[in-house]
Parts: C-alpha cells; sequence; structure tokens
C-alpha cells in the first residue's frame, strides 16, 4: 500500500500553496489533533471549537471549504461501526469515498481490510489523509480521482459517510451504487 501523494495531486495543492510542505503546515497550524468523537481511538487533525477557524468568517480560511477537517456525523458513526465489526473489512479491498479526515478508512485497516483506498476529489483532504494516516499509524492509498459513476468492481467494499447531503447528488450516488 502506498501512502504518498501522487506528483498530479501535489500539482493540484501548488495552485493554491508554494509547497507541500506548507500545505502540511497550513493544515497543522489550523486544525488540533482530536480523539473527542465517537471514535476516541482515532486521532484526527480536525477543526474544533478551540480552532480560530471555528470562529471566523469562512473568506479568512486558506482553505476552499474544508469539509475535510471537520468530522461528520454520519463518518462518526460509520466509522465506529467499523471498529466495532471488523468482520465488515477484514481480508476485503476497500473504497472509502469522499473520505475527508480518512476516519472509515483508517478504520478499515486498523480492522484488517487488505487494501483501502481513501477517495476524496480535494487535493487538501488527501493531503490530511495522509497526515490522519501517519498520525494513526496506518497505511493507505489515497485516491483524488472521481470514481462516482465509474466501475468498481475492484473493491469488495465501498464506504460512504456524509455523502447524501444534497437529494440530486444522492440520487447519483444511488443510481451508481
Amino acid at each position: 500500500m502506498r501512502r504518498l501523494l501522487s506528483p498530479f495531486i501535489v500539482r493540484r495543492i501548488l495552485r493554491h500553496f508554494s509547497s507541500h510542505s506548507e500545505v502540511v503546515q497550513e493544515i497543522d497550524r489550523l486544525t488540533v489533533k482530536s480523539q473527542d468523537h465517537l471514535t476516541p481511538e482515532l486521532s484526527l487533525h480536525l477543526i474544533t471549537p478551540q480552532c480560530p477557524l471555528w470562529h471566523s468568517p469562512g473568506d479568512e480560511c486558506p482553505f476552499d471549504d474544508p469539509f475535510w477537517a471537520f468530522y461528520w456525523p454520519g463518518g462518526q458513526a460509520l466509522t465506529r461501526f467499523l471498529l466495532d465489526n471488523s468482520s465488515v473489512t477484514k481480508g476485503h479491498s476497500v473504497l472509502d469515498v469522499g473520505s475527508g479526515c480518512a476516519a472509515s478508512a483508517i478504520a478499515a485497516v486498523k480492522s484488517g481490510a487488505q487494501h483501502v483506498t481513501a477517495n476524496d476529489i480535494c487535493p487538501v483532504a488527501a493531503v490530511a489523509i495522509d497526515m490522519n494516516a501517519k498520525l494513526n499509524g496506518t497505511k493507505l492509498s489515497i485516491s483524488t480521482d472521481n470514481f462516482i459513476g465509474q466501475p468498481c468492481q475492484r473493491w469488495d467494499v465501498i464506504l460512504l459517510g456524509d455523502m447524501f447531503y444534497d437529494p440530486k447528488f444522492a440520487d447519483i450516488v444511488f443510481e451508481w451504487l
């Protein structure tokens, strides 16, 4: 399993930042390492009420829509389920679509999945995924490809946390699945 970000992902990130390490530093500066959620066995870089961005207007955020920095309720419930029911992913190839902070992908690795791909189309989310995987001592693949609507037979299990926030998008996802 690879952990390194592809050159394509790095090029997409560098459109907004001068270096990959600058993105890592900004994520580290603007988030806290939190275990205050439904899966305290995982530590994640998150925006919480202790972070300046929590109270700042959106235009002061250096990232476009940092949804990856929040541990959404559906993602927490899915991750808790995976940690409590390791047989769901153990020995399987897993795709975590809309991975965000990668909690579910990390839980799949910790539950014995054979191969895990954390997938998010946001290149900054890919950096956060990598940081959170390292923080939890796990290795997984990271992809920013848009798999929705594409064949996905190479995975045994597909995880979706909070991907049903918009009815039209939910219809697209349901049709794909």
